[in-house]
């Protein structure tokens, strides 16, 4: 499991790498679609495009690198997977950590195959690499919002929305599934034997009365 905790890390750092450079673009009033030049094709006078631009570029490559880092990962974790398969305890999907479904899922429609499947993955994942890893927790919660629809509390442990494990990815995630029923696992408390309680809750991002679609803090 070298391989993958080299990964793992490498992913980290482009993630810090990444929240850094943003933070360049927020000083600088700037997005990564921000014009550099005036409508007459003159350089803009009123932003720093010498701090800008590369920047910009700088976060596209990272942005290229996180996507191939993602792929290895999936590869490395597959290729265990498939070995450990094999072996009687996973075989038959026993597993120490125990899965919760919020009423609200219940309530709606999701496809089980896809969700079961994603399930799986993470929590088989777990039982060969230890206790399922959040990346993110749920800081704040709007009343009224998707989020508090969906049931999510403040101190929610994300282990995944559908298919996202990073909060690089999330945004364009929610971006591309808006008003669709995107499927949440995470950890809310412990049992005695400090296993983690985890739960699935149905999270449908869409507009509301409060800023986002979420209405929620994650860090």
């Amino acid at each position: 499991m070298e391989q993958f905790k080299l990964l793992e890390k490498r992913k980290l750092e482009i993630e810090e790498e990444l929240k850094e450079l943003q933070s360049v673009l927020v000083r600088e009033n700037a997005t990564m679609n921000t014009p550099l030049i005036t409508q007459d094709g003159f350089p803009r006078s009123d932003i720093d495009i010498s701090t800008i631009r590369p920047a910009r570029h700088k976060i596209i490559l990272l942005r290229n690198d996180y996507n191939k880092i993602e792929e290895e990962i999936k590869q490395v974790l597959e290729s265990v997977l498939s070995a450990e398969a094999a072996k009687p305890d996973l075989a038959n999907g026993t597993s120490e950590t125990h899965l919760k479904t919020s009423a609200q899922d219940e309530a709606v429609g999701v496809d089980e195959s896809f969700v079961n499947g994603n399930q799986a993955r993470i929590l088989q994942r777990a039982s060969i690499l230890g206790r399922p890893k959040p990346f993110c927790v749920v800081d704040s919660v709007a009343v009224g919002s998707p989020a508090q629809e969906a049931g999510l509390c403040v101190g929610d442990e994300i282990i995944s929305i559908h298919t996202c494990t990073s909060l690089a990815s999330l945004p364009a995630l929610v971006r591309n599934n808006m008003e669709a029923s995107l499927i949440v696992l995470l950890i809310r408390g412990y049992d005695a034997d400090d296993s983690p309680r985890i739960y699935r809750l149905s999270l449908r991002p869409h507009t509301w009365q409060g800023p986002g679609v979420l209405g929620c803090h994650l860090r």
